[in-house]
């Protein structure tokens, strides 16, 4: 039997280097490798930092093409952040890639792994008697002091109070966290689950102490390092604090104060110990970091002075890794340009994972990132993508994006599209969100969004684009929040919001439990305070708690040809500026930030002439030129509410405010909007929806919405091919959590060869002993996930030549002869056919 060998890996580079056909220089990366090697793929390097220098090396000596630098199967563990700067960017014509090898896992890992080994039964009886009797027989203990480690990092004050997002510098690493099986654990906490309330404010609101009822903290007496979680006084706002004492006498908890250490190392208020706004009766709290409290599977407790730590597996300890979260980061670039990392997991860093500050073109494409405690990419920058990531077990907000040039209205060009992303606001709930946009030009699209406690998308400044996003099960655990917000700012304005997919919006927390008056609910779209100038067109918004569209006072802002269903209310309004601009300092700071960027000056008054005429009237603070214009709502209470704040009580029960709105061409009330799927959550609307009887009313790509369709990238890594049979082994990747539809090669069917892992590698090899067409092509067709039940999705094909050429000499071992066309690194010259 006569076989070809063939060894082609295509992949989607500048098109300028193989149309020169000058092949990249490629780097390999093996753990096992050394760093003193030449980065060959028998001889590869061991880590990053080492493929750094060597890149640099390529860099200063001239680029004449671009750079990839392959890391193969396995984990290369952080001590430290890794650092890239200018002097490791590529340029505008050849690019810096760090990717996994096709077909293989690679993780750049933030944490300390524990051997299963290293777990006993605890005997200590001191430690027995702190541990609830009817658990003491299953919870484990690991002598980390015995094995060698010798820090634990601690627990740092979180939450609203201490948090000003992504590129905020009083935010504060995580403490050492642990994880099992891929997923967080629970530090020892009580209660279980939900909260305790406050009993008493002995010092005030304002004061340093509160009281708790029952006697359950009875049983901490031994416990050094007890914190307490809770929303202290607002419902939108959350804390961590450590406890100084806690006298079980008097039932009284007196907060640790902040100390100087932390004041210099981070900033904060020495006044900001209690919280954002102090501590009121009733509010709900509970606490954590307790051996005592270890009485479910999944808790544990670090005890830092013994250097031991304590756990209650959820499952046989020999049954999954055992993490300690350890690296604060693991990567930082700053002005560092034109660098792509691909196809690589991120895991187990304690504070932001990745930061880029400046620079222009870095990339994220089909990485993993879980984890983290605190961000897990924040991106500063000008025309950078962050697309088809997995982001998953995040600490606080996911993705941070601050981009353009806001005094000159010139657009950061920044995308952040395709993510999946979901679980996060682990140990910041509120003020925490998905994607956290600002600058000007940015966009937001393609985005599956999903289960955390609060926001989905937070945005402030100019001109952003929001489109087809599905987002549902967020603000789960919030009051007085929206999926998608902004506010405080007349000049954030110019956003669009256009085909974004925001269902089943519902909290869990209802602050009437807990000694407020009412509850002000969760909604789709929240213009707060000010918020302006936005348009929400062609949005579903279903199943929403409290509002879909939320207009907080603010002007000018566009509702078009939406379809809303089953909440509170349609939309709502209120006059709350008349009454927010009455305090002199709230007032100050919005005009101030209107006359920082000269906003009765070109490039503001030209783009924004209606902010540049705000004040020509009489009535600048009133919500004037809010259009409701075509929209469809169904099954609400309420179709426009309007509140009180603003209004005198005389105006509110006249109904003055509902004078405001422009409303046109509305269906207020549709008895049924034809869906396709209602249930189903497929809000495709049929063709004969009283929607198309709207005046330009369009139709909604429903189809379209979330995760968008991704063009696999597929590697033919070794082809034995002849007339008779063959054996093909592929690799590549796709989409995180993606499933192979079809695959066929010389016309047969191949699908069952072929895998695809959690982040997207495609690998397989097969064998075949005839063809029943020319054996030229693997054709694989891809679907990704979409929706809460991983519906299918979208799926593309895509087409690999593998160029089978006549072997005259007929070579006995198999080899490719002089003129195959593969270079000896095993990477084809372009034939203009790579099609990825």
């Amino acid at each position: 039997m006569k076989y070809l060998t063939i060894a082609f890996v295509f992949i989607l580079f500048a098109a300028s280097s193989f149309a020169q056909g000058i092949p990249p220089a490629t780097l390999y990366v093996a753990p096992g490798g050394d760093d003193m090697g030449e980065g060959a793929m028998d001889a590869p390097l061991a880590t990053p930092a080492g493929a750094k220098t060597e890149v640099f090396k390529l860099i200063a000596a001239g680029l004449t093409g671009d750079v990839l630098v392959f890391f193969r199967e396995g984990e290369y563990f952080f001590d430290d952040e890794l650092v890239f700067g200018a002097e490791d960017s590529g340029t505008a014509d050849y690019h810096i890639t760090y990717m996994a090898y096709p077909g293989e896992s690679v993780t750049f890992h933030g944490g300390v792994e524990i051997d299963a080994a290293w777990f006993a039964p605890v005997e200590d009886q001191n430690i027995l008697d702190r541990l609830p009797s009817e658990t003491r027989d299953q919870v484990l203990v690991a002598d980390l002091d015995a094995h060698g480690m010798d820090v634990y990092p601690a627990l740092n004050r979180h939450g609203f109070t201490f948090y000003e997002g992504p590129f905020d510098d009083r935010n504060p690493p995580a403490g050492m966290e642990l994880f099992f099986d891929g997923r967080p654990m629970q530090l020892g906490r009580w209660p279980n689950e939900g909260f305790s309330k406050v009993a008493g404010v002995p010092d005030g609101e304002e004061g340093m102490r509160f009281q708790y009822s029952g006697d359950r903290p009875e049983r901490w007496t031994e416990a050094t390092d007890v914190w307490f979680y809770g929303y202290w006084s607002a419902f939108w706002a959350d804390c961590y604090f450590p406890a100084e004492d806690i006298d079980t006498a008097t039932k009284t908890v007196t907060i640790r104060p902040i100390s100087p250490a932390e004041t210099e190392i981070w900033g904060w208020d020495e006044d900001k110990a209690n919280g954002s706004y102090g501590i009121a009766r009733k509010r709900p709290y509970y606490a954590l970091n307790l051996l005592e409290e270890i009485d479910m599977p999944g808790e544990y407790y670090i005890d830092r002075d013994a250097g031991k730590l304590y756990f209650y597996p959820p499952a046989d300890i020999a049954s999954g890794r055992i993490f300690l979260s350890m690296t604060e980061k693991l990567m930082v670039l700053r002005d560092a340009s034109h660098i792509t990392f691909q196809n690589i997991a991120f895991a187990y860093a304690r504070g932001d994972m990745v930061s880029v500050f400046g620079g222009e073109d870095v990339q994220f494409r089909q990485c993993a990132f879980y984890g983290g405690g605190s961000h897990a990419l924040a991106v500063e920058g000008w025309s950078n993508v962050i697309e088809g990531n997995h982001f998953r077990d995040i600490g606080d907000s996911v993705i941070g994006v601050e981009g353009g040039d806001r005094d000159n209205l010139i657009p950061g060009e920044n995308s952040v599209a395709n993510n999946h992303i979901h679980d996060y606001a682990r140990t910041s709930r509120m003020g925490t969100m998905a994607a956290w946009i600002e600058g000007v030009g940015n966009d937001v699209s393609h985005n599956l969004i999903h289960d955390a406690a609060h926001m989905a998308m937070r945005y402030w400044g100019n001109d952003h684009l929001i489109s087809y996003n599905e987002i549902y099960n967020v603000c789960a655990q919030a009051d007085d929040a929206g999926a998608i917000y902004t506010g405080r700012d007349y000049t954030t304005r110019g956003t669009l919001i256009k085909h974004n997919f925001i269902h089943d919006i519902q909290s869990s927390l209802n602050p009437v439990l807990y000694g407020d008056l009412l509850k002000e609910d969760v909604h789709g779209i929240y213009f707060d305070d000010a918020a302006s100038a936005t348009t929400a067109e062609g949005n579903i918004l279903y199943n929403i708690q409290g509002v879909d569209i939320m207009i907080g006072g603010g002007r000018d802002n566009l509702a078009l040809h939406n379809i809303l269903g089953q909440g509170r209310a349609a939309f709502f309004i209120d006059r709350r500026m008349m009454d927010m601009t009455m305090q002199d300092s709230y007032r100050e700071r919005l005009i101030g930030k209107m006359e920082d960027k000269n906003y009765t000056e070109p490039p503001w008054s030209d783009h924004y002439p209606l902010l540049a005429a705000m004040f020509d009237g009489d009535t600048p603070f009133e919500p004037e030129n809010n259009r409701l214009w075509g929209n469809l709502a169904h099954d609400h209470n309420f179709w426009l509410q309007c509140g009180h704040w603003g209004s005198s009580i005389s105006e509110w029960l006249l109904g003055v405010p509902c004078s405001f709105p422009d409303q046109q061409d509305n269906i207020e009330r549709c008895p049924d909007p034809r869906y396709i799927d209602e249930a189903g959550r497929y809000m495709q609307l049929t063709p004969d929806s009283p929607a198309y009887t709207i005046p330009g009313f369009e139709t909604i790509p429903f189809g379209e919405i979330g995760l968008a369709p991704q063009a696999p990238i597929l590697y033919i890594a070794d082809a034995q091919v002849s007339d008779e049979g063959g054996v093909i082994e592929a690799a590549g990747h796709c989409e995180p959590w993606a499933r192979i539809v079809t695959a066929r090669f010389g016309g047969r069917d191949v699908k069952s060869f072929l895998s695809v892992a959690e982040n997207g590698a495609i690998s397989g090899t097969f064998s075949l002993d005839e063809f029943y067409e020319s054996p030229t092509r693997l054709a694989v067709v891809v679907a990704g996930p979409k929706g809460p039940r991983s519906e299918t999705g979208y799926s593309e094909e895509i087409e690999v030549p593998v160029n089978v050429s006549d072997d005259e000499d007929d070579d006995a071992d198999g080899g490719s002869d002089d003129d195959d066309p593969s270079t000896s690194s095993g990477q084809a010259e372009d034939d203009g056919a790579c099609g990825c």
